[in-house]
């Protein structure tokens, strides 16, 4: 249990399936806290800690054969991997649930896609998912599950921010390669040059490339301009006081932090990846970037910047509604249930 969007979204599942009254174990591969403290107390959890793939299949095995559960749901490539080949020694009933239409690389992408033959369904909340890691000759769909976007979590906090200082942007997510930050800094450093008036960047999240991001933004001159304010739950409160929000990934799902972005009414620049495609609509929640480079990013930006405040706030009023008609703990749990139930029988 590191942080991550799946992980928390896998939180969130578990948290809804106990109160609809079933039983549920979260059964992981290594130890880890984070999100603990979001679990419902009747969520079991257990930590096998294995050392390597044979370690994790024993162990997995082991615990498995004592469990016996009703049905096994795979979170993440480790677990969809050895998840469907002990379902497949035990014949257990195997659902994946696929949180990105890519793993990394094009072996991982071809050994997850054809694993998923050993498996009864296979779930993602991207719908491009379906052409990317499942066979052609599968006989059964994807079915596609949207994230749970979690009202109860919205909190307030005491996380110190910059004086607001003009056009607020806000990004929020792991400092990492994925999320390609560093082509975001020279966006920023280009929008910053162009726009009337001041400007700021405020990038919540931690991770490996953090030092490099903020020598930089130091070489670039924009120390004041530029904030980093590490990893936080209260994210809402932050939202609150920007005007805009920025996801420059190379590759996502269903982004947690898109949702939260939507749900607090702020319209998007974002880049044609996974589900965000289908989750803003382009010129009417935001502005999807023609690409990934910091010249289509900055573009993207400004061309949100200019469109002016009552146009900007509809677009949030559009963004907020694809969340409370799509990501609804009900719907999605309701969902959820006819799965699980269907493959119980």
């Amino acid at each position: 249990m590191s942080k991550g969007g799946a992980e928390r979204q896998l939180v969130y599942i578990a948290n809804g399936l106990v109160k609809k009254g079933h039983r549920v174990t979260i059964l992981t591969m290594r130890e880890g806290n984070a999100y603990l403290d979001l679990l419902d107390k009747n969520v079991l959890i257990e930590s096998l800690g294995v050392t390597g793939a044979v370690d994790a299949f024993r162990k997995s095995l082991k615990f498995l054969i004592k469990k016996r559960p009703d049905v096994l749901v795979c979170f993440l490539y480790y677990a969809s991997l050895i998840g469907r080949a002990v379902g497949l020694f035990l014949r257990l009933k195997v659902i994946s649930s696929y949180r990105n239409i890519s793993y990394g690389s094009k072996s991982r992408d071809l050994l997850v896609k054809w694993t998923s033959l050993l498996e009864d369904k296979t779930l993602s909340n991207v719908r491009s998912a379906r052409d990317k890691l499942l066979p052609q000759c599968l006989w059964s769909e994807m079915e596609v599950i949207p994230n749970i976007y979690s009202y109860s979590e919205v909190k307030r906090g005491d996380i110190i921010l910059p004086a607001p200082n003009g056009f607020r942007w806000c990004y929020i997510g792991r400092l990492g390669k994925q999320k390609n930050l560093y082509q975001l800094v020279l966006a920023f450093k280009d929008f910053s040059e162009k726009i009337p008036g001041e400007c700021q960047l405020l990038l919540l999240g931690e991770g490996e490339e953090r030092t490099t991001l903020e020598e930089k933004v130091a070489d670039l001159g924009l120390g004041g301009k530029v904030f980093f304010l590490g990893h936080s739950y209260f994210v809402n409160s932050v939202l609150d006081t920007c005007d805009a929000f920025i996801l420059p990934s190379r590759w996502e799902g269903m982004p947690n932090a898109l949702m939260e972005a939507m749900a607090s009414k702020l319209p998007s620049v974002v880049t044609p990846v996974g589900a965000v495609p289908e989750m803003i609509a382009d010129g009417k929640s935001g502005f999807i970037s023609k690409g990934f480079d910091a010249v289509s990013l900055s573009a993207a930006m400004i061309k949100l910047f200019h469109v002016g405040d009552s146009e900007r706030t509809a677009m949030g009023v559009e963004a907020n509604r694809y969340i409370e008609e799509n990501c609804s703990e009900s719907a999605v749990m309701y969902m959820w249930e006819n799965v699980l139930s269907d493959a119980i029988k």
